[in-house]
This record gives structure tokens, sequence and C-alpha cells, in this order.
């Protein structure tokens, strides 16, 4: 019988950014047959010259996952040929955390293997992969590429190293992602390089702009309209282009360029164009990846990193003529259905519903990212909003599932998950391992699933014992854990970044902590719920009590960030929504928050506002619908095609900013879970709200997705009431929730 083995091209599997070649020619007269297959770190497989599938699923390297592949359209009877392109990385990053190098692969007919990896197979470096010394574009994303297109197309097959290691145990738990095709773009601007003195790389070219009629051939026009590929110019000493590809995309950066010399082309991507180019370099980032082009045509696609961002800048050095057909990105996505839709009578609500969506999806790749263009991290505070916010978009359970499972496959003995996954980062943050416990919340919610919680039942038992190690039984308070590796963030603003010595490696922490005390109260209320434990449902009752003692100013009128003061937004918003801040005080907060007494509160805490403040009062309501419309709608206004990771300009912070940030589409999960109103009251919405809120409009309609179905919902404002129709899968039961200011006068339901 076959034995499948690791295999790699020499025993060496820690060499970093390779790309390696395997092949094998095998007989088979099977009409079907798939292929199983793992690599690391990604890899693209042909069979008979046709490819048959690519794209690894990121895991840590003693957890590998398998894809599988029908193939029985590319086989033929007698001999066939497997060639499978591999790519290493070798090295830690945020998305990747070091293995050995390796390909593992079999093509099976039912239990009947056909071919396997074995010595037999044959390996070859990547001729036109240049390895040197590789340059990292950022600490999160990996190393930058260089390309050398002119070197012979000529491979030295040798036969392969094996290895006897595990075969990968588990099928991936997500889909595979595909490929979109070419992005439409737009050619903005075109002219001379001038390289300045002692200038080292692309940023530091100057860029002189030349007219589009003295540039290219056949154009007799200064500023064509819709002016695109192809394109033919003359290249003397220096030359750029600068592509707009219409909007924020990800994907692989493809051309087609014909010089009738070899030439240099450094091609840079980003997001904005603050300052008339491309930021190459934005601190210790890097977003070039360099070619020589040989003489001749090149096809070429760079397949083994998604790049996101809106503009190319390419930059060719030396003297040739040179014609591109196209330059842009193939773009890739993670398969989804068609989103549940929201329209409205307004216009621009569904437009900032349309980006937002278009902004998860453009943040959704083998796991959730933070942002498709500078980190592609899977975070826990981030994903648990990107989680949330589509839910009742696209239900996709399955996939959400994988990634929280990714998160908890490390270190929850310590009771900290890594900061992102799979990595091994020296630094984690408290507060985003209590998001990964809320998210599990969440999802037990919305899907009406237990899969995730008995899964992780181990680690959620462990996390909570180191906590109650931190609790202070003169306090009633748990204070701040003291490991140097620890990073007591909780918002990008003053105060709470842990840039301003609240952070143990910059300097000593606060003691003791309104909001790692307030994240904990709300996790640990989920636990006691979960475990049926009265004790631990008491403790959390007299934390609540405890976290109103310690750090309600009682002059002031709000609630303390620390033992050393701080007045911050996000603090008052979590004491509201854990329901802490006690009934005669509670007005008064309102009334600071809703007059701007507690200055700005950034995306990643808003899903807390919301559910604070749009259960609470009329006042509260209208504040957070103009709130989130002040925010939302001059950015959608500005020509934003997604949603920014902070509410500030685009040129903020040297342009350090991600102008596509998942955590930041809350307006996507607001219309539906508020102004069309339907919510779930219980697991697998199994009891949904009746709940409309139609601030500003007259008229919405819409989708939600749920485990049973969709929920269809209609509504109508006449006099300031509310008249609607709701469709819902039989199984599920609704409950009238009316606003007093916006009653539900009547509605019409019909289940299927």
């Amino acid at each position: 019988m076959k034995k499948s083995y690791w295999i790699w091209n020499s025993p060496e599997r820690y060499a970093q950014h390779e790309i390696v070649w395997f092949k094998k020619n095998f007989d088979t007269n099977t009409p079907n047959a798939q292929l199983k297959i793992s690599a690391d770190t990604d890899f693209i497989a042909f069979v008979n010259g046709i490819e048959a599938g690519r794209n690894q699923f990121n895991t840590y390297p003693e957890k590998r996952v398998y894809q599988l592949f029908d193939i029985s359209n590319l086989l033929v009877n007698g001999e066939n040929e497997i060639k499978v392109q591999v790519y290493h990385t070798g090295e830690n990053f945020f998305g990747h955390c070091k293995g050995p190098a390796g390909l593992w692969a079999e093509i099976v007919n039912g239990d009947e293997i056909i071919e396997c990896t074995d010595a037999s197979w044959q390996s070859a470096v990547d001729p036109f992969h240049i390895i040197g010394t590789p340059k990292r574009m950022t600490p999160q994303l990996g190393f930058i590429f260089e390309t050398d297109l002119s070197r012979p197309d000529v491979m030295d097959f040798k036969n392969a190293v094996v290895f006897d290691e595990p075969a990968p145990a588990n099928l991936r738990p997500t889909r595979t992602l595909v490929r979109k095709g070419l992005a439409d773009t737009f050619i903005l601007a075109q002219g001379e390089i001038f390289r300045k003195e002692n200038a080292v790389d692309i940023y530091d070219d100057f860029l002189h702009h030349v007219r589009a009629c003295d540039f290219y051939k056949n154009v007799t026009s200064e500023y064509p309209e819709n002016f695109n590929f192809p394109q033919s110019f003359t290249v003397k000493d220096g030359a750029y282009i600068l592509i707009d590809l219409k909007r924020e995309s990800t994907g692989l950066l493809s051309f087609k360029i014909t010089t009738s010399e070899t030439i240099r082309m450094d091609a840079a991507h980003g997001e904005h164009l603050i300052d008339g180019k491309v930021r190459a370099k934005v601190g210790p980032r890097y977003f070039v990846d360099k070619f020589t082009l040989k003489k001749g045509e090149n096809i070429f696609e760079l397949p083994f990193r998604i790049i996101g961002g809106r503009y190319l800048e390419l930059h060719f050095y030396g003297n040739a003529e040179i014609s591109i057909d196209y330059a842009t990105l193939n773009i890739v996505e993670y398969p989804l259905p068609e989103p549940a839709n929201f329209k409205c009578n307004d216009s621009w609500l569904n437009k900032m519903d349309e980006v937002c969506i278009r902004t998860l999806h453009l943040c959704m790749h083998n796991h959730y990212e933070d942002c498709p263009w500078r980190e592609q991290g899977l975070y826990g505070y981030d994903s648990r909003n990107q989680a949330l916010y589509g839910y009742e978009v696209w239900g996709n359970y399955d996939y959400v599932r994988a990634n929280f499972n990714l998160l908890s496959d490390r270190k929850a003995e310590t009771g900290w998950l890594e900061l992102c996954a799979p990595s091994e980062i020296p630094l984690t943050i408290p507060v985003f391992t209590f998001a990964w416990l809320g998210a599990v919340a969440d999802y037990t919610l919305f899907s009406g699933k237990t899969d995730l919680l008995d899964e992780n039942r181990e680690n959620i038992d462990k996390m909570f014992n180191v906590y109650m190690k931190l609790y202070n039984a003169a306090s009633g308070i748990f204070t701040l854990p003291q490991d140097s590796h620890l990073w007591h963030f909780y918002e990008w603003l003053p105060g709470l970044s842990g840039a301003d010595g609240s952070n143990p490696i910059l300097g000593a922490p606060a003691e003791v902590h309104a909001l790692f005390n307030l994240y904990l109260l709300e996790v640990m209320r989920f636990y006691a719920d979960w475990k049926n434990d009265a004790a631990i449902a008491q403790k959390a009752d007299a934390l609540a009590q405890a976290i109103h003692k310690n750090f309600y100013d009682e002059k002031a009128g709000y609630y303390k960030t620390s033992d050393k003061g701080g007045k911050h937004f996000h603090v008052q918003i979590l004491a509201i929504y854990c329901k802490i801040v006690p009934e005669d005080k509670l007005n008064a907060l309102i009334e600071k928050i809703t007059s701007g007494e507690f200055g700005e509160i950034t995306f990643e805490p808003m899903p807390f506002m919301l559910k604070a403040l749009m259960p609470y009062s009329a006042q509260t309501r209208k504040y957070f619908d103009s709130f989130l419309k002040n925010i939302y709608l001059p950015m959608i206004g500005s020509g934003a095609t997604s949603v920014w990771e902070v509410p500030m300009e685009p040129g903020h912070c040297k342009g350090g900013w991600s102008l596509c940030h998942g955590w930041a589409s809350l307006p996507s999960f607001y219309f539906r879970s508020y102004v069309l109103g339907i919510r779930p009251l219980a697991p697998g919405f199994k009891k949904f709200s009746v709940n409309p809120y139609l601030e500003g409009i007259t008229e919405c309609r819409g989708e939600i997705v749920t485990p049973a179905g969709k929920i269809y919902a209609e509504w109508e404002k006449k006099d300031g009431a509310l008249y609607g129709t709701i469709k819902h899968p039989s199984a599920l039961e609704p409950e009238i929730i009316s606003h007093p200011e916006m009653p539900v006068a009547d509605v019409k339901f019909e289940k299927y």
C-alpha cells in the first residue's frame, strides 16, 4: 500500500522565503479522483498543466489541515502529471507561525491512494524568484517579493527529500478563496522619474508629471476620459504610472507588459494619495514588490500574497519601449452568498450599508483580517465586531467558528490568547482575550449552536482560573496582571492606548482599571450562565457593585478610568451596557454623554455604545442615530469605498491608519438589528424582536439571515407610528417591542 510523506527539496526546512516546484508522473484509468493536499506555507497545484487548486488554510504547524479538490475532469486515461508550486515563508508573522517547509499530497479515489508524495517525486527551486536576504513588507504581512523574469525558464529537478511525519488529520474548516478576475483600472498620472542624490529606493524618487498626450503613443488628449490600458510609451532613464483600481480592492498583483529591453520595475500599492503618490513607505512598513522584466512579453501574477489597496504605482528604471496591456489586481475573495439586503428611502444610508458590507467582505480571506492593506491579522476584538456585523448579513457560522477556534489554539492556560493567530507574538492584549470570550457568547446567541463552547470548554475554564487569581478581596476589584508581555490597550485614544505609560512595557501601569473590570464582568456573567454556577453569578454581581464603588466619582458624576483618574467615553458606555449604574445616577450620566462631555470614541467599542443607548430612551436613540450618521456620512460623501480604521481624515498619523477596517462596519448591524428591529432574543432567533426604529426615514425593507432561514421585514412610518410586514420561518417566534416615541401600530406576520 502506498504511503504518503511530507517532502521538500532539501533536508533544510527552515530557510526563509523559498519557492519550490514539485512534480510526478503517474498512471491511472480512474474516472473519479480527488486531490488531498497541504503545504507550508502556500501552494498552487496543476494537473496536466491545468490549475487544480490553490490557497493553504494557515494553522499552527502541529495542526496542519488539508484541502480537497475534485480533479476528475483534469485526468486522462494513462499517464498524467501533477506539478505543485510551494511557497515557504520560514518566519513568524502576525498571520503565520513558523514551521518546517513541506508538501504533502495524495490523489485518491475513495479509500484508494492512486498517487502520493514520496521519494519518487522531483523538486526544483523556482527559477524566477529571488531569495537573497528577504525584506519585510511589514512586521505583520511577511516578505516582499523580488522576481527576475529575464532568467532562463529552466529548473534543475532532483529527487525530493522525505520526512516521516503525521499526515494532516483534518479538512480545511472554511471554503477556499476564489479569484474573480482583473479589477478595472483608471490611469491617474504618468511622467518621468528623477532620482534624488543618495536615494535608496522608490520612495526617494521625484515624480515629474507629464501630460498624457506627451507621454503615451497614440494619445492626443491632455486628460483623457475613462483613461485605461492598453498603452505604449518610451522610458528614458526612468518613468512612472499611477493607477487607480477605482475602489478599495484585494487581490493578486497581475500584469502583461511587453518591453523592448530588459528593464527593472518596482510596484508599490497603497490606499490613498494624500501627497500625490502612493506611500511606498510608512514608518517601518514597505509596500513595494520588485521585478526585472525580460525583453519581450511578460505575463505574470504574484501568486502568494494578497494585496490590499486602491492604487498601484509602477516605476520603470532604464531605457526601453514599453507596452502595457494591463497592470492591476486579480480580485481574490472569500466565497459568500449574496448579502441580505437593506433599502430605505435615504440613498445615502443605502450607500453606507453597501460600503460597510463591502468592507466586511474585503476583510475576510482565510480568516478575518483587521485590514487587508497593512496587517491582515486575526485579532480577538476586531473579529468579534466583524462576526457580529456579519451574522444577519450572511449567517456564516462555520467561518466564524473556524476563526475563533484558530484564536484559541494556543496559550489558554496562561489566561491570555495570542494577539493574532496563527502566530507567535511576544505581546498580547488582555482585553482582546475578553473580546474572544464575548465573541463566543455572540456566536452562541446568533447561531443557536453550542459547538464553539463545547470545543473550548477546557480552554475557557483555564482562562477563568487565571482571572480569579487577580481578585482583590479588600476592594472587590480584579487587579491588572503585571506580566511584561501584556499590553493594556483599550482604544486608540490618549490614556487608553497603552502608549502613555499605562503599558507595562512602557511604564508602571495603573493597579486597577475600570475597563479591565467591565470587560471581565461582561464575560463573567456569560460564564456563570453557561456553567449554571450560582457562585460565579454572585461574584459577578459583587464585581458590578465594586466597580461602581471604586470608580464612580460622586462629585464629577461619571466613572474614572483607573485609580489614577481619567475621563473616557468608552468607560461610561461600558458602565451603562454592563448595568452597573444606579437608577438615581443614570439620567445625569446620560446627559453628560449626549452633551459631548466625554470627547471621542472610536469604532472599536461602538457596538457597546449602540447596545447601551438604543434601549434607554427616545433621547439616547436619537442621539445615537445622529452620532452614527455624523461620523459615517462625511466618510461616504468623501468617496470612501470602504470604511476607515478610525473616524479621522486619511492623512492622520502620516498615513498609518487603514482606510479599510472591518471593525468599523457598524451600520450594517445597526440597520438590520435596530432600524428593521430584528434581533435574537433567544439562541438561533428561536425568539426574535420586532423593534423597528425609523429616525429620519419614512420607509425601509430588508432581510435578516437566521439559522432557520431569512426573516423579511418591511416598515412604513405614518404620523409617527409604524406599519409593517414580517415574513419569518415558522419555527421562529416574534415579539413586538415598541419604542414609545415610534410605536408599532400594525404589523402583519406571515410564516413560511
